[in-house]
């Protein structure tokens, strides 16, 4: 990830070894993704032509365009959010897999993560949602690679930065950082009056930079 402004006091160096570390895994070929997309019926976004395919195994900003606007209307979520992030995460990969840590899809959700908001969300109100309802049922199966389906991942990334507003604020720059390595440890941080972690300040500099490229 290059973004165009580097945050004040992070040595060049050291900048450049956190994009390595925060970069995810090229996406993965036809193959990896046919196995998990075929396996939804229903889903408007399973592999149905050559075109889907070829879109799939690289960036495609107009389909996380159009789902974060969806989701957006259901989780009143700013479409801003969604779409710098998925820039920063991904590139707006649609099938980035990180292969050190598993994090999956343009969001980069971690599988014991998507677990957890699938089930936080079904006992939500929004778990009746005709919406959230039709895309669990087309696209969860309880699989890790079930998040390589951009209509679930960008669903669950949504339902996700509502719980970080709700407990952080409307402030983006702590909410994104708490995306990203976690809202406990960025509570601690805030709790303690300490200053966000280098990692944390050159993810908020790279969501910014998203922004500056127009994904708002």
């Amino acid at each position: 990830m290059n973004p165009l402004f580097i945050t004040v006091g992070v040595p060049l160096a050291l900048f450049g070894a956190l994009m390595l570390i925060a970069r995810p895994a090229e996406a993965p070929g036809e193959g990896h993704a046919r196995d998990y997309l075929l396996k939804l019926p229903g889903s408007k976004w399973h592999i149905s032509s050559p075109e889907t395919t070829r879109r799939l195994k690289g960036a495609y900003p107009e389909t996380v365009d159009e789902l974060s606007r969806k989701w957006s209307r259901v989780f009143d979520t700013p479409v801003s959010w969604l779409r710098s992030q998925a820039y920063a995460e991904s590139r707006n990969v649609l099938t980035a897999v990180n292969a050190v840590t598993g994090a999956t899809g343009v969001l980069q959700i971690l599988p014991a993560t998507g677990r957890w908001l699938v089930e936080s969300l079904r006992k939500s109100a929004y778990g009746g949602n005709f919406e959230v309802l039709t895309t669990l049922k087309n696209a969860w199966r309880g699989h890790p690679g079930d998040l390589l389906n951009p209509d679930l991942n960008i669903m669950l990334a949504a339902y996700y930065l509502l719980l970080l507003r709700k407990k952080f604020g409307d402030d983006h720059d702590i909410v994104s950082a708490a995306y990203n390595m976690g809202p406990s440890k960025i509570a601690y941080y805030i709790r303690n009056g300490k200053s966000l972690p280098t990692a944390s300040r050159t993810y908020i500099t790279m969501v910014h930079d998203a922004k500056l490229r127009g994904f708002t």
